[in-house]
């Protein structure tokens, strides 16, 4: 999925995983909120309602990374191989880099890594 708001929603968790989490040190929280984004096939989603109900599993990458972004990935692909297939488990990579990770790019590095539609978003 893509979107600048994602990538100041990814600045806001690194931030607070620098500070620490304790809720004093929240500058604003972002709980209630969603973000409309884009997947791999160009289609809107509101991030996250589109997903309540599920279980959700999130990484965040950026296809042009050449190093911690595949291993992300890859975990993320053992762990849908290793759960039972359950509809109500859903993966979803969001990436730090909307401009260049446009819907075909994301669709392109979703094929590379054999992601299952079904399960994966981007």
């Amino acid at each position: 999925m893509t979107s600048f708001n994602i990538y100041l929603v990814a600045v806001g968790l690194v931030g607070l995983l620098i500070t620490g989490c304790d809720s004093s040190d929240v500058l604003d929280d972002l709980s209630d909120r969603s973000w409309e984004l884009v997947n791999q096939d160009s289609a809107a989603v509101t991030f996250p309602d589109d997903f309540k109900g599920n279980i959700l599993v999130a990484g965040y990458i950026y296809t042009h990374c050449p190093g911690v972004c595949p291993a992300i990935t890859a975990n993320m692909k053992t762990i849908s191989t290793r759960l039972p297939d359950r509809q109500d488990v859903r993966f979803v990579g969001i990436t730090f880099d909307p401009m260049r990770d446009r819907p075909s790019v994301l669709k392109t590095y979703m094929n590379k890594h054999g992601l299952d539609e079904r399960r994966f978003t981007f």
